[in-house]
């Protein structure tokens, strides 16, 4: 079972295992999700600055709706 939740912004998921004795387990797993606004906060605070963001590293720029994107940051 997952949840979506927004204040922080996350998934929350909840997995049951079952094993052959018949012992129950439950494990909870959570996922952040950031905005590129809050990650580049994260990473000025660190003292990077964001220099490029690609979908494909070196051949495609990312765009929104891509499935993943590499962020390129230098020491500021």
């Amino acid at each position: 079972e997952s949840k979506y939740l927004l204040f922080p912004s996350r998934i929350e998921t909840e997995t049951t295992i079952l094993s052959p004795d018949g012992k129950t387990e439950i494990k909870k797993a959570i996922d952040y999700i950031y905005s590129f606004n809050e990650t580049e906060e994260m990473l000025i605070n660190s003292g990077l600055l964001i220099k490029d963001i690609w979908s494909i590293p070196g051949k495609k720029r990312f765009s929104l709706g891509e499935s993943r994107a590499y962020i390129v940051a230098e020491k500021a």
